[in-house]
């Protein structure tokens, strides 16, 4: 069966379409897509029912596949996030099942969810014979080509490196790298086509994650002003204490296990072992440099101590976090 991207280009589409995975901005793209090709040509108000976030009255649906299109030659149903391909009730399985076998040719219907469970009946009836696409979150190098093809859209361009630290510090959801996009086109009209690193560093929203993986490079470099300073910073932006000993905690049982494999396998595996992107590997890789497994294993400790301190009401969360920044720079230093 061909992609939904080729049906879209040739104008087939045809039966039912299920759409899944992390990066809804896809999933939405498609959809979209669908709903314009199939209602263009008539009043979208006879011809679209959207069902989101919401159990599905299935009696509603029936009357809307049973009508025919008003002004058009197809009408499009949508559902988002039903979870019917997870856990279905057996009424609704018999119903969808049903509805799979002998839908109209006039209706399009798109599910949008964020996961599937494989195994169920509903997921093998529609697999059999309808679409079904996965979007999880794209790769690094889909990323940057992506990014800087909508920049250049806007006659806009940006170094290599300056995408990969907008991906690193926004993360890989597209909705968010085209929020920064459109941010950073802003705030260059009227300016060089090239948006230069200074720009970018100014405007770029740096996640709590990024913010922790700076911190902890000023741990190991045991430039202990900055670090405070960051800490205050973290506690001015309102962020939780208890996150940021999790991200920590996090960061250095990833480097453990970094610590572990590089002898025996490339970046490369690494990446495919850690589910991390090559850059973020070999910048992990490069931290470990300053450190022991046995460093590392205590790094860990210590983080476990100051997550029981917060939870447990031991210790203000703000001095806890500082102490286990101190903690860790004198183990370090």
């Amino acid at each position: 069966m061909k992609s939904i991207k080729d049906q879209i280009k040739e104008k087939s589409l045809k039966g039912a379409y299920l759409l899944y995975g992390e990066e809804d901005f896809l999933k939405d793209y498609y959809t979209n897509s669908i709903s314009d090709l199939c209602t263009c040509d008539g009043p979208v108000e006879f011809n679209l029912l959207k069902i989101n976030n919401e159990k599905i009255d299935n009696d509603k649906v029936a009357e809307f596949m049973l009508s025919f299109p008003f002004m058009a030659e197809k009408k499009v149903l949508i559902i988002k996030n039903s979870g019917l391909f997870s856990k279905a009730s057996e009424s609704d399985k018999k119903f969808w099942t049903d509805t799979l076998n002998s839908m109209p040719d006039y209706v399009i219907t798109v599910f949008c969810e964020d996961s599937v469970d494989k195994r169920t009946a509903l997921f093998k009836a529609i697999s059999a014979n309808h679409t079904v696409e996965e979007f999880p979150l794209c790769k690094e190098g889909e990323l940057i080509n992506w990014f800087a093809r909508y920049l250049g859209k806007y006659g806009k361009s940006m170094t290599k490196e300056d995408i990969c630290y907008v991906i690193e510090n926004v993360g890989r959801s597209m909705y968010l790298l085209k929020s920064e996009a459109d941010k950073l086109i802003a705030y260059s009209l009227g300016k060089a086509d090239l948006i230069s690193s200074e720009a970018v560093k100014k405007s770029v929203c740096r996640s709590l994650e990024g913010k922790v993986f700076e911190l902890i490079d000023n741990i190991i470099g045991a430039r202990r002003q900055k670090v405070m300073q960051q800490i205050a910073d973290l506690k001015t932006l309102k962020e939780q204490p208890i996150m940021v000993v999790a991200l920590i905690f996090r960061q250095f049982s990833i480097l453990r296990k970094i610590k572990i494999l590089q002898n025996d396998f490339s970046v490369a595996e690494i990446s495919q072992k850690t589910k991390l992107r090559d850059f973020i590997v070999k910048k992990h890789i490069s931290q470990l440099k300053s450190f022991t497994i046995d460093e590392l294993e205590r790094g860990i400790f210590l983080c476990s101590k100051a997550d029981e301190e917060i939870k447990g009401g031991l210790c203000d969360p703000w001095l806890s976090v500082e102490k286990l920044a101190a903690s860790l720079i004198n183990a370090e230093g």
